[in-house]
């Protein structure tokens, strides 16, 4: 079994409050909060982190990003996480969500290509995955 290597990343948006935001995110590891102006970035070591281990309750902790979002973002703001990664060659992964403001999210990965070619071109079209 290979292992599976991952970036990722999102744009630049603005939060209410940047150091309140940084404080939620810094007990999150393998994340890197950049800030340009009055917006932040975030860097993501390994991919888009979706738990993380907490020392006080020795347990792991699920990342609420929808919530965080909700709670830190400015009126009209949009977070955007882009990940890309393979393990090996046999599957390459990419994947994006977007949260607003609202809590709201949408997301899409590489894998919606099949669905939109089978669409667009008939049900015959493609006769295998790129993947083995």
């Amino acid at each position: 079994m290979a292992d599976y290597y991952a970036n990722a990343r999102s744009n630049l948006f603005e939060v209410k409050d940047i150091n309140a935001f940084e404080k939620k995110i810094e007990v999150i590891d393998g994340i890197e909060l950049l800030r340009e102006g009055n917006g932040v970035c975030l860097l993501f070591e390994e991919g888009i982190i979706d738990e993380y281990y907490s020392e006080e309750t020795d347990s792991f902790i699920k990342v609420d990003w929808k919530t965080i979002f909700k709670k830190h973002l400015k009126e009209y703001q949009v977070a955007v996480f882009i990940e890309s990664g393979a393990e090996k060659l046999r599957y390459i992964v990419g994947v994006a969500v977007a949260y607003s403001w609202t809590g709201e999210a949408v997301w899409v990965n590489l894998d919606n290509i099949y669905g939109l070619a089978q669409e667009e071109f008939g049900g015959d079209a493609i006769i295998d995955r790129a993947e083995y």
